[in-house]
């Protein structure tokens, strides 16, 4: 496997020059242009002679944001994303805890992509990164209220993304439309499954969410295949009515995590969508987004208690009573997780 997530990219630029990697409402970017203003952002960061402590990227939902996370990566650094919008106190938290060694925003941001790259500088930047040194940090809101940086590998990225492209089948073919902020950690499957595979991915307005008709015309505008979204934005769809307009065209691929998934909602999507595959994904953001997958080979009922299912390759993932003990999984070595005090444990675990 390789070392970090720029091996990615340039093979990506490589193979998929002219073809389009990521789209929002105002311009794409081709695989090659994504590599060029990476390449940019990283020499922009490597000539102001910084910390190795990680750099604030904070902008809009774009791909150029998205451009400038791998710009960061290219640095030999690690990037943490923080929304533009959020709150000012949570925004001011995250950046106490991060203390970063430089904050990208929409004041150098435009400055960093016009760099001229020295590939030679670059190349000496990531001479020492290794797969276990971070590529970025996701903050969450944390169990006290204040915000808690989770950090994430080059190779538990790659790990996770990896396994993942191959439970859903991803290909160069595939369009992917994204529906989480790029600080969520949901976002990591739309900015590095187009490296891994060559497919496409569509930052879709999020206001379309409130939109069924609107989203469901941008999505067959752009012949989207796949979309990764949360259990909620489905039930919400399913709650407007979604499904009493237009329908989907094209996608084959559907998968959901977040939070349990209602078995009625799943079947009527799963009714709409016939014949596309449908994948239960569970675990928190410490695991790489998720750590266990469940594929559904049948319609849900309605009533019916959807199973995390089983890890992902090169997981491990245990069951914890609340005396600590482990409980074993079912026959099929599917797990339901439930009941009072029932923890799922998890390993990402390359090696």
């Amino acid at each position: 496997m390789e070392n970090t997530v720029i091996q990615w990219l340039k093979e990506a630029a490589d193979r998929f020059p002219d073809k389009k990697a990521y789209s929002d409402r105002e311009k794409s970017l081709t695989f090659k242009e994504v590599y060029n203003k990476a390449a940019a952002v990283g020499t922009y960061l490597c000539k102001k002679k910084l910390s190795k402590e990680s750099v604030a990227v904070i902008l809009d939902r774009s791909v150029d944001t998205i451009a400038a996370f791998l710009g960061v990566a290219f640095s030999g650094r690690s990037y943490a994303p923080v929304g533009k919008d959020i709150p000012e106190e949570r925004k001011t938290g995250i950046l106490k805890a991060l203390n970063p060694s430089f904050i990208l925003s929409d004041e150098n941001i435009e400055e960093a992509f016009l760099t001229g790259p020295d590939f030679g500088a670059l190349e000496k930047a990531l001479e020492g990164v290794t797969a276990s040194d971070p590529l970025y940090i996701v903050f969450t809101s944390g169990s006290q209220g204040r915000p808690k940086g989770v950090i994430t590998s080059h190779l538990s990225l790659m790990n996770y993304i990896s396994a993942y492209t191959e439970v859903m089948g991803i290909t160069k073919d595939d369009r992917m439309a994204s529906q989480s902020p790029l600080d969520y950690i949901a976002a990591i499957r739309d900015i590095y499954v187009p490296l891994l595979t060559g497919a496409e991915d569509v930052l879709v307005p999020k206001e379309f969410f409130m939109q069924p008709a609107s989203l469901f015309s941008f999505l067959n505008e752009n012949r989207v295949s796949v979309i990764a979204w949360s259990t909620s934005a489905l039930a919400i769809l399913s709650k407007l009515n979604a499904f009493e307009g237009q329908k989907p065209e094209y996608i084959r691929k559907v998968c959901f995590s977040g939070s349990v998934m209602q078995g009625r909602i799943l079947r009527q999507w799963q009714e709409e969508l016939e014949g596309a595959r449908f994948v239960n994904q569970y675990g928190p953001t410490e695991t790489t987004a998720s750590c266990t997958y469940y594929v559904l080979d049948h319609k849900a009922e309605p009533d019916e208690v959807i199973p995390v299912g089983i890890p992902y390759k090169n997981y491990k993932v245990f069951l914890l009573s609340p005396d600590g003990k482990e409980v074993p999984a079912g026959e099929e070595g599917e797990i339901t997780v439930g009941g009072p005090g029932v923890t799922l444990g998890y390993i990402n675990d390359p090696e």
